[in-house]
């Protein structure tokens, strides 16, 4: 976290010196700004950075998903390796489409290639991304001219806070990627934004860049809501112009294909994985998992009446998001909506009320409608999220309303803003938290869930009360004359601050690193040791002291996995099909070994324990298992997929010696002609075994299938080298459901799989000619001339 403070001394020391030598120019006030942004986020992180606490408590997705996923990224560039396949999770798995690899984000390179990866690491990076987002709507809102002059810097710092630390970043605090995305949002209008008052290109150009960062942070879903929430800024843009003609939209579609053309590495490899996925057989019902439910809308203004955290959430409703902003920032963008009431109101209020409506998913037809015209919509759940788009335009309005707030020209509307929180603050104290304080002292001695229900909710609302008596009692002394706006200008953002640091700054605190059940380090040496190609299977069990993905940290293969809707529907029917140990297919899996805990929960007299240093977990054999490359002659060529998994689940089927092919054409005819028996003086062993990469020698006498036991997916592709050095491109077949198969004739051969899919190669590509594009355009046009109004 040292590089975090490091970085923020920096931008102070850079003001600094741009100060004493060139005066307190615009750019070096807002470069202060900045500054003060991060110092701004650091103290609500305070304990985070300085202390030894951990969030959230149980690691999240960051600690169960992208952590392992940080550690197989850094260890395969820096063997030279670009990973397109994952071999130590799930049996192998299509890491090319791992959308949320965050593998071609500019902001993780430094880590892959020289960082040391910890969790505090990920921490860092988020909380990182939380300073960018608010830096990004500090710069949105100091491009607006309320009433015709330039917004005050106190106003935008105040929007920076509000988006900066809003609900959806804090909610999410343990998705990295997630925060990533989502911080690019302010940023892309902006320069949409710029791009529309300048009709400069170069910023068309930079807002294709902007989005397509957010695709490549990792998270579709989030970067796909910042490119809904620029289609719909430029709608109601389109709106309120005098002249609405189709031309308007022409510059947009080059934006949009460069966007998409920057991502392309990403985008074309993972829609081909959603494809072969069960995500792509979701109904509109999956889809709308995590809506922001009506009986949450009291998160708004009270967001820990039903518990901010898991540990003492007791709503009926899955814990999503509820867009809390601060008290404050409600009565702000209120005044500010009343006070410039507008074309440019009209736009970003629209934006938040369309985004809040989204937000409700199930509750509200517009999300069904938005889905109906976009169908990748029924491809991501959690409505909620969209909530974002809400608090960033909430932001924007509240620091207009300070703006009047602070100018005094708005006396008017203020007043009235001051009744409204007179009377809620009046309603509050007199009447909602006395009955809640009541109802909990008459509850003493009942069931002990329903007292802590009604304490949960009244400290809630007592904080609730006492944040509305500061706002009244602030908003009340600047308009009689007591405090100078100046003052107001720095109580506003410091009392937003603390309002959304006592709602969120110490939620799901936990004081262990929640990656400490990866470290077993005498276990992994002991696998480490073993030089053969093997599996491991930790599917037993013991989740509490080896999470799924520990394989990925250590480069052990595993047939073990963290929940994830996109590995292929094949691959994981064929290991529901396979079963466990008990199951006849087992050892098809190649799992050499089985970690359990000293009690394991099979019989360790059929799996002895060869390892047992480690202080819980003891490593079983399974002699049963086969190898990793093995030779059949006895075949059975079947039409479809669902053949296939009738003839694997007969009880009479022999894996290692019997193998189902599905083929048609001269390639079943080919492996029909096989026949069993013949082996004697074969060979086969390992030559070179990489990620994207598998060597075999082998030697066969008679005609047979060369088996390898990883899976069969898109892309994979298959050489035999023969005596004469003459190299053959040979059909790959789908074997035993899943499982990578080749015909090989008499003779000694070199058998080379290479991991080579097509969507990589025109992703690839596609981004780098758009990266170059868009370069193209920023140097001719030079965003940030002065020529171009910059």
């Amino acid at each position: 976290m040292t590089w975090l403070l490091v970085g923020w001394a920096g931008l102070w020391l850079m003001w600094a010196v741009a100060r004493s030598r060139w005066g307190d120019r615009g750019w070096v006030s807002d470069l202060r700004a900045w500054g003060l942004l991060a110092l701004a986020v650091l103290a609500f992180h305070w304990r985070v950075v300085w202390g030894d606490v951990y969030v959230p408590a149980d690691g999240g997705d960051m600690g169960s998903f992208l952590y392992p996923m940080f550690h197989f990224n850094a260890r395969s560039i820096r063997e030279g390796i670009w990973p397109l396949w994952n071999p130590y999770a799930y049996g192998g798995f299509p890491y090319v489409g791992e959308v949320q690899s965050g593998l071609y984000y500019p902001p993780n390179w430094p880590f892959f290639l020289w960082g040391r990866i910890t969790y505090k690491t990920l921490e860092g990076l988020t909380i990182l991304h939380m300073w960018w987002a608010a830096v990004g709507a500090y710069t949105l809102a100091r491009s607006f001219s309320p009433g015709g002059r330039p917004l005050r810097r106190e106003a935008a710092f105040l929007a920076g806070i509000a988006f900066g630390l809003s609900d959806v970043f804090l909610v999410h605090f343990g998705n990295e990627n997630l925060n990533a995305a989502a911080a690019w949002l302010p940023w892309t209008l902006w320069a949409a934004r710029q791009a529309l008052h300048r009709e400069d290109r170069s910023m068309y150009a930079l807002t294709a860049l902007f989005l397509g960062l957010a695709f490549l942070a990792g998270h579709p879903q989030m970067a796909l809501y910042v490119g809904l929430a620029l289609l719909f800024f430029l709608l109601f843009t389109w709106l309120t112009r005098e002249e609405r003609t189709w031309r308007w939209w022409a510059p947009w579609v080059p934006v949009a294909l460069l966007a998409g053309g920057i991502a392309a590495v990403v985008l074309l490899p993972g829609w081909e994985l959603i494809q072969l996925s069960e995500r792509s057989g979701w109904s509109y019902g999956e889809a709308v998992g995590y809506s922001f439910a009506p009986g949450q809308f009291i998160g708004l203004l009270i967001p820990g009446f039903f518990g901010r955290g898991a540990q003492l959430y007791w709503g009926v409703w899955p814990r999503v998001e509820v867009g809390y902003v601060g008290v404050v920032t409600l009565f702000l963008a209120a005044l500010g909506v009343l006070r410039y009431w507008g074309r440019e109101v009209f736009v970003w209020g629209g934006l938040g009320l369309l985004a809040f409506f989204i937000a409700l998913g199930a509750y509200a037809p517009v999300h069904g409608w938005l889905t109906a015209v976009f169908p990748p919509m029924h491809l991501i759940r959690a409505p909620a999220r969209f909530l974002l788009v809400m608090d960033l335009a909430l932001a924007l309005l509240a620091a207009w309303g300070m703006e009047a707030l602070l100018s005094r020209d708005a006396r008017a509307d203020a007043r009235r803003v001051y009744r409204w929180i007179r009377g809620m603050l009046l309603v509050t104290a007199g009447l909602f938290w006395p009955m809640l304080m009541i109802g909990l002292l008459l509850g003493q001695g009942q069931d002990r869930v329903l007292v802590v229900r009604q304490a949960v909710a009244a400290n809630a609302v007592g904080l609730f009360l006492l944040l509305l008596a500061l706002t009244w009692g602030l908003w009340r002394f600047l308009l009689e004359g007591r405090i100078t706006p100046r003052v107001a200008g720095v109580l506003l953002p410091l009392l937003l601050l603390v309002d959304l640091a006592a709602a969120g700054a110490y939620v799901d605190l936990g004081g262990s690193d929640p990656t400490a059940r990866y470290h077993h380090p005498a276990l992994v040496q002991f696998l480490r040791g073993d030089s053969s190609p093997f599996r491991v299977d930790s599917r037993t069990g013991i989740e509490a002291h080896w999470l799924p993905n520990t394989g990925m940290v250590w480069g052990v293969e595993d047939v073990n996995g963290v929940a994830n809707p996109l590995l292929p529907a094949f691959i994981r029917r064929f290991l529901n099909t396979v079963g466990g140990w008990d199951s006849h297919l087992y050892p098809l899996l190649n799992t050499k070994y089985l970690i359990a805990s000293k009690e394991p929960p099979f019989d360790p007299a059929r799996f002895p324990p060869v390892f047992s240093d480690d202080p819980v977990l003891n490593v079983y054999l399974n002699p049963d298992a086969l190898p990793r490359a093995f030779l059949v002659r006895d075949v059975t060529v079947v039409s479809s997929s669902e053949d296939a998994w009738r003839v694997l689940a007969q009880p009479t089927f022999s894996p290692g010696t019997q193998a189902v092919v599905e083929a048609s054409g001269a390639g079943a005819a080919a492996l029909a002609d096989l026949r069993p028996g013949g082996a004697g003086g074969d060979h086969l062993a390992f030559a070179r075994r990489e990620l994207n990469r598998v060597v075999l020698h082998v030697q066969v006498t008679q005609p047979a299938l060369l088996i390898l036991g990883d899976f069969w997916y898109p892309g994979w592709r298959v050489t035999v080298e023969g005596e004469d050095g003459t190299r053959q491109v040979r059909s790959l077949w789908r074997v035993d459901g899943a499982l990578r198969g080749v015909l090989l004739r008499p003779g000694d051969r070199v058998v080379t799989f290479v991991f080579r899919p097509t969507t990589w190669y025109v992703g690839l590509v596609l981004s780098i000619l758009s990266a170059l594009v868009v370069l193209g355009i920023g140097v001719r046009y030079k965003p940030f001339s002065t020529r171009n109004g910059g």
